[in-house]
């Protein structure tokens, strides 16, 4: 008997980085929420506070073997695949929006859908003869 053509064998190898790439995107797609949330926000300076030391604490938990940033993560077909933390479409890079990437007549096509912003002018702000220069530094001025 034989084993038909559509029957994948088990790879637990295969399966794992699977795994490890769904946990990625899956936080980072979290820390997306998380940075669109940070910057709408007008909660208190005591919520901000409080949430600063929560994120600090789940810093901490990230406790795991650190890559050099030239080192390319295991995770990471290179070249030509899958690239999880690039801060351009890396589904585990809270920087990239969430976009997918396929490829179309030979191209290649990115597509993402980012949030609406106001389309009004924002009001100038009255801005003090030399304020800019308080916060550079002296060799700046």
């Amino acid at each position: 008997m034989t084993t038909p053509f559509t029957t994948t064998p088990h790879d637990p190898a295969a399966e794992d980085l699977q795994r490890q790439r769904e946990a990625i995107a899956a936080l980072g797609h979290e820390l997306r929420l998380l940075v669109d949330a940070t910057v709408r926000t007008a909660t208190s300076p005591d919520t901000l506070n409080r949430l600063s030391d929560d994120v600090r604490a789940l810093t901490g938990q990230l406790t795991g073997p650190r890559r050099q940033p030239s080192d390319l993560p295991e995770v990471d077909e290179f070249p030509g695949g899958v690239r999880m933390f690039s801060p351009v479409t890396g589904p585990g890079s809270p920087l990239a929006p969430p976009m997918q990437v396929r490829a179309v007549h030979g191209d290649v096509m990115g597509q993402c859908l980012l949030e609406s912003i106001p389309r009004t002018t924002p009001k100038p702000r009255r801005r003090r003869e030399g304020d800019f220069t308080r916060h550079l530094p002296t060799t700046w001025q």
